[in-house]
């Protein structure tokens, strides 16, 4: 249990991959086929997140900020 809250609310500290024939993979759910297969993680942590989304939140939130537009962004943690 300790192990798993460190994973949990870690900033930095990613849980072990999933074997990609896991039955709680994503690896081949069809929603994500578009995707290459680098891109398609086999885990993650907060840190990750952050550096996958920072690009989007530069390129396109930001911008329709400064235009005085509204955004809405949907998020769990």
């Amino acid at each position: 249990e300790e192990q798993f809250m460190l994973w949990r609310r870690s900033y930095d500290t990613p849980p072990p991959p999933l074997a990609r024939d896991d039955e709680y993979s994503q690896f081949d759910d069809p929603r994500y086929a578009t995707l290459p297969p680098e891109v398609r993680p086999d885990t993650e942590c907060l840190k990750d997140v952050v550096v996958r989304m920072l690009p989007y939140w530069f390129d396109s939130i930001v911008p329709d900020l400064l235009t005085g537009r509204t955004v809405l962004v949907a998020a769990h943690g």
